[in-house]
């Protein structure tokens, strides 16, 4: 009976030091609403159409361990990429305008930045991908940032938090996507959008190895209090 107890308590340790205890990689939502873009591709429906006001979201998904870093009492900067000579901080992103979602992988450039002085704050994040073939040169580019005039917005990039867009702030958000010939000097494809940001959230993301660490500690910690049932009966 003493062995059941004492192995139940290991495996109970193990699935506590299995969760992470600082954010490795972080998703950041930005909601909102299209101003004003088009969309001669047709990324999001139709080729040709208006992309005013349909509802739109931005997700960044960040590696924290990743890029160049800056940091001082104020500020907190991730940035890198191939244009840089280091790995990109940013993952992945996905922009979502009007129920239609498009993604890609940034590894050209990402840059996750918190800055608070106690007075003025801001957020900003942004992210690129640039491929050549040939003579056409094909760039997706997002850009994100909150500011806020009295200091509520955390200048960590790796503490969870929700800011909402108010009276004391303002926001803005670009997706640009297109594909340009330099033979011809016109642009192949283009689509644009101007977005009004009215939220932003800041998540931690628990890593697969964690996870899976996490759920073996759980599921052998359940069959322990089945052998202690079982031997409880017998």
């Amino acid at each position: 009976m003493l062995k059941i107890y004492l192995f139940s308590g290991v495996i109970l340790a193990l699935a506590t030091i299995a969760t992470p205890v600082s954010a490795i990689i972080v998703k950041v939502t930005y909601t909102g609403t299209v101003d004003w873009g088009y969309d001669q591709t047709g990324i999001f429906g139709t080729p040709g159409a208006d992309l005013g006001f349909l509802p739109y979201q931005m997700v960044y998904g960040y590696d924290t361990t990743r890029g160049n870093i800056v940091a001082t009492p104020t500020t907190n900067k991730l940035y890198g990429g191939d244009l840089t000579g280091v790995l990109s901080p940013a993952l992945w992103t996905k922009v979502t305008i009007g129920g239609v979602t498009t993604s890609f992988s940034p590894r050209s450039y990402g840059l996750i930045w918190g800055y608070n002085d106690g007075l003025q704050s801001q957020q900003f994040h942004e992210a690129e991908h640039i491929y050549v073939n040939k003579e056409i040169e094909y760039r997706t580019f997002t850009q994100n940032s909150v500011y806020d005039f009295v200091g509520n917005i955390p200048s960590s990039i790796q503490d969870p938090f929700s800011y909402n867009v108010e009276s004391n702030g303002y926001a803005y958000g670009i997706f640009h996507s297109y594909a340009y010939d330099f033979s011809t000097g016109s642009y192949v494809h283009e689509t644009y959008a101007s977005m009004a940001i009215s939220n932003v959230t800041l998540a931690a993301v628990p890593e697969p190895a964690n996870w899976a660490m996490m759920i073996a500690g759980f599921g052998l910690t359940g069959a322990a209090m089945r052998r202690r049932r079982e031997a409880a009966l017998s």
